[in-house]
């Protein structure tokens, strides 16, 4: 995570990921409840992005044993996913504190989660299929999470920019 913020404009890329504006509100190691902190959180108006990040070794995302046919998830996306949870009740217990009011500036909001965690070359067989599959189909408290490699990143950040480009030629 050092290194990306060494890339400050990578920032409000990562805050796009829910397909929204442009965020307006930017921070690393963000505080929730003073017990757990998101890696990033991005947000515009009422609605924010919070990011974890996890490692990107080859056991990150499916990790060993299981059976011949299928591996067990990894221990690093299911302590990421954990973290989420952790955050999602985090906020529900605190909506109505004016101090996590005041540390997002709004009075009500709502969330899309993040976790990144592996890379593409590390996924065999019908392990992409599966990770796809929670990535499409798990939410929290009505709250999207989506699970995306470290690969997964770099191309929203390609087509987000590619999307800009093109809006921009347009003008």
């Amino acid at each position: 995570m050092a290194k990306l913020r060494s890339f400050p404009a990578l920032g409000p890329l990562m805050g796009m990921y829910d397909g929204r504006r442009y965020p307006t509100v930017q921070k690393f190691e963000f505080e929730i409840a003073g017990v757990f902190r998101a890696d990033f959180i991005a947000g515009h108006g009422q609605h924010f992005v919070l990011i974890e990040f996890e490692g990107a070794e080859e056991n990150s995302i499916f990790g060993p044993g299981g059976t011949n046919q299928m591996r067990h998830w990894g221990q690093q996306i299911q302590h990421g996913f954990s973290q989420i949870a952790d955050w999602s009740w985090a906020k529900n217990e605190s909506q109505q504190s004016r101090i996590f009011q005041s540390a997002l500036g709004v009075e009500q909001s709502s969330e899309t989660y993040v976790l990144v965690c592996g890379r593409d070359a590390s996924l065999v067989g019908h392990e992409r299929s599966r990770l796809m599959w929670r990535h499409g189909k798990t939410s929290i408290a009505s709250c999207r999470i989506l699970f995306q490699t470290y690969d997964d990143l770099i191309q929203h950040f390609e087509s987000t920019l590619d999307f800009a480009r093109s809006c921009a030629a347009e003008a």
